[in-house]
C-alpha cells in the first residue's frame, strides 16, 4: 500500500527511486583494499547523557568541547520524537540520541572492530563487492552485526569508492601496524 507522499511524488515525476529504510541495527564501515579488509569500525550516533542540571543545548555544547569531531547538525525533530526539546533539562542518566545518522564528521563515536570477529561470509561479501565494482579501495557502509552472516542479519547501505582511512586510523591501537598493513598491501 503506497502512502500519500509516495503517490504525490509519483504524480510529480515517474522516475522516483524509493529505498528501504532499515533501523535498529549497528552501523559499520568496512574498508577493502586490493581484496583485503584493512579496517572495520562501528559508527555510533552522537548522543548525550543527562545530568539532571543542564539543558540539552548545554549538554550538546559540552559534547562538542570533548571531541575532535563535533556534531554540527543536531536533529531537533528527532529529539522531539524522543519526547524532548532543546531547552529541556535531561534527567540524570537519561541517554538522548542527537541524530539517527551515524557519521564521523557529525560527531559520531567510532569504535574499532577486531577483524577476527567478522563472520567469514561477511568477509567474502565485502571482497566480492570490491571486485564486482572493480575498485582498488572501497569503504562499505553496512547495517547489521559483523559477527553474524549477512544473509541472516545485514544490509549494505552504501559503497564509497574513495574512502578516508581516518575512520580506522583514529581508533586502532597500533597505528604503525595499521599503516604498515596498507603499505604492504599496496606493494605486494
Amino acid at each position: 500500500m503506497k502512502s500519500k507522499k509516495v503517490n504525490k511524488l509519483l504524480e510529480m515525476n515517474a522516475n522516483v527511486l524509493i529505498e528501504e529504510q532499515i533501523q535498529g541495527y549497528k552501523e559499520y564501515r568496512v574498508t577493502v583494499l586490493n581484496n583485503t579488509i584493512i579496517g572495520a569500525t562501528e559508527k555510533i550516533s552522537a548522543s548525550i547523557t543527562g545530568d539532571g542540571t543542564h539543558s540539552i543545548n548545554e549538554l550538546i555544547d559540552d559534547y562538542n568541547k570533548e571531541r575532535s569531531y563535533k556534531i554540527h547538525t543536531v536533529d531537533y525533530d528527532y529529539i522531539k520524537q524522543q519526547g524532548y526539546i532543546k531547552t529541556d533539562i535531561l534527567p540524570h542518566g537519561m541517554k538522548l540520541k542527537l541524530t539517527n545518522v551515524a557519521n564521523m564528521s557529525n560527531g559520531s563515536q567510532i569504535q574499532n572492530v577486531d577483524l577476527e570477529s567478522i563472520d567469514p561470509m561477511n568477509i567474502m561479501l565485502f571482497k566480492q563487492i570490491n571486485q564486482v565494482l572493480n575498485y582498488e579501495i572501497s569503504g562499505i557502509d553496512y547495517l547489521g552485526d559483523l559477527s553474524v552472516p549477512y544473509m541472516l542479519m545485514g544490509s549494505v547501505i552504501e559503497v564509497n569508492p574513495a574512502p578516508g582511512i581516518n575512520i580506522h586510523y583514529n581508533v586502532v591501537k597500533n597505528k604503525n601496524t595499521f599503516l604498515k598493513s596498507i603499505v604492504d598491501n599496496l606493494f605486494k
